[in-house]
């Protein structure tokens, strides 16, 4: 139920005389609410999972992110400093990135920027400073974790999944090529290495 019904019924309990009726209606959808906050957003990181995308129309780059030595990290530091490492990489996302953009946790160690009206060079500035900050809390954790990007730029005609499926490309490039970088997906050439 969209948050319009909700309001609709809300406004409707004024008319409603049986205060337990009311009572009860207040309290499902304020139940409703709280669900629907747990379906958009991770529990840990406190980003948008993965459904937010679904509702996803406008935008003009995406990111694919992976954390590299996220296994490691888990084995043998535990798994405590796993989600520490997790919610730490989320501020950096959240931090670097506009209102109008969406930072998610696509699902383990994955996670996923979706720009919007938001140049190239503008976004792999901001990945460089993601990927160079997540960097130096690796090495002062001595997790040594670093992050392996793709990038790819929304063309005409293309759905966001397209437009992820390059993204996912590139950051397999990114894994190849030593990990701890940025690749662009290039349609030309397929993919291009930056760092």
């Amino acid at each position: 139920m969209d948050d319009e019904k909700l309001k609709i019924i809300e406004k409707k309990l004024k008319n409603v005389d049986d205060e337990e009726l009311k009572y009860l209606i207040k309290e499902l959808i304020h139940e409703h609410r709280q669900l629907e906050n747990i379906a958009r957003f991770d529990i840990l990181t406190g980003l948008y999972n993965r459904r937010i995308l679904e509702k996803i129309r406008d935008f003009s780059v995406v990111v694919m992110i992976d954390v590299d030595n996220f296994k490691d990290v888990n084995d043998n530091f535990g798994h405590d400093e796993g989600d520490k490492t997790l919610k730490y990489i989320a501020k950096v996302l959240f931090n670097h990135t506009r209102i109008s953009d969406i930072a998610c946790r696509f699902g383990g160690d994955e996670f996923c920027i979706i720009f919007n009206s938001c140049e190239l060079d503008v976004v792999l500035r901001r990945m460089e400073e993601i990927r160079s900050e997540v960097e130096m809390y690796g090495n002062l954790t001595k997790t040594g974790v670093s992050l392996s990007v793709g990038v790819a730029v929304h063309l005409d005609g293309e759905s966001l999944e397209e437009t992820m499926k390059e993204a996912d490309i590139a950051l397999y490039n990114s894994k190849s090529m030593g990990k701890n970088s940025i690749s662009i997906y290039n349609e030309k050439d397929k993919t291009l290495k930056l760092k």
